[in-house]
């Protein structure tokens, strides 16, 4: 994976920015799923994983 060269520089690689997109909408998923009022954010939950499976189906050639 390409390292950023300062602190504005990201990577740029598609499995980098693949697996930063995935990881975004997981880890927004988790913590929806894990809050107090998780039942009331089902389907914000499902949404973001529904997300996360397209974001999976495309690769990373296709992704942010």
């Amino acid at each position: 994976m390409n390292e950023p060269t300062d602190e504005h520089d990201g990577p740029t690689d598609p499995e980098s920015l693949f697996l930063i997109a995935l990881w975004a909408r997981l880890d927004a998923a988790v913590e929806a799923a894990s809050c107090a009022d998780a039942m009331s954010r089902l389907p914000e939950v499902l949404r973001l994983c529904e997300e996360a499976v397209e974001i999976l189906k495309q690769g990373p050639d296709r992704n942010p």
